[in-house]
């Protein structure tokens, strides 16, 4: 069963067996609606329910912080999220219930939410210049901190989108619209140096994204939230490590 099914079984359910009142059901209905648009720019709706993992799911609270939410809109659309999964396993639509561990977000605290210069130095520096894993790593995280770009904008990229003698780069961002960013040199080397190697991350590779993956598939949102969360423990006493503090990085500084 896909998402968009799931989700009007879900709501009728909430509506004729519950008896929720149409507050809470419109509630649902929207948070629900919002988790779909993740999905989509994620390039997961078509993604059976029965697949979903954890890791699936923790990105959409990034993606709502992305848009400026607050933590109390955070909150309520993830326990929408919670219930959904819930209802369908409870309904053995579904075995494992994914969002049963996602941790709600924790009130605001006083630790800085983007990386210092040197942080940023250090983080760029802690790559290991001799594996294409590692070269795939740094050339990602480069590329969103110098262009501020959405994590969902850098993965949509082909390889031939980046033009080193503009230094400009188009990507694809909300509504589908097109826009030209500038790109800087430390990312074009860095873009270089792993596109040398990029044909050794994988024996056969399916895609023409730049960014792929050990099996030759194009490197997910959930793949790469994890690269950013790893490369950042330990240069970073900020508490949220994503691809998103990347880009806030990259407006503050």
């Amino acid at each position: 069963m896909l998402f968009a099914d799931g989700m009007h079984q879900f709501l009728v359910y909430c509506e004729i067996e519950k008896n929720y009142s149409p507050h809470t059901i419109s509630t649902y209905r929207i948070a629900l609606e919002h988790f779909y648009d993740f999905l989509k720019e994620m390039q997961m709706q078509s993604k059976p329910l029965s697949e979903f993992d954890t890791k699936d799911i923790r990105p959409f609270l990034a993606w709502l912080s992305e848009q400026d939410k607050s933590k109390t809109t955070l909150k309520l659309k993830l326990s929408a999220v919670k219930s959904f999964f819930k209802y369908l396993k409870r309904k053995r639509i579904i075995q494992n219930n994914p969002a049963e561990n996602v941790l709600s977000p924790k009130k605001d605290n006083n630790l800085p939410s983007f990386l210092l210069a040197k942080e940023v130095e250090n983080l760029m520096d802690s790559f290991d210049q001799d594996s294409p894993v590692q070269l795939r790593n740094k050339a990602l995280v480069e590329l969103i901190y110098s262009c501020g770009l959405r994590i969902s904008e850098a993965l949509q990229l082909n390889v031939g989108a980046i033009n080193s003698n503009s230094r400009m780069i188009k990507v694809k961002g909300k509504g589908n619209k097109e826009r030209s960013v500038p790109i800087g040199e430390k990312a074009i080397q860095a873009i270089k140096a792993y596109l040398q190697v990029r044909s050794s991350i994988a024996e056969d590779i399916v895609t023409s994204q730049l960014f792929i993956n050990e099996s030759g598939t194009p490197l997910t949102s959930s793949q790469s939230y994890v690269i950013v969360k790893n490369a950042m423990t330990g240069i970073t006493e900020s508490p949220r490590k994503s691809p998103h503090i990347l880009r806030h990085s990259f407006a503050t500084h």
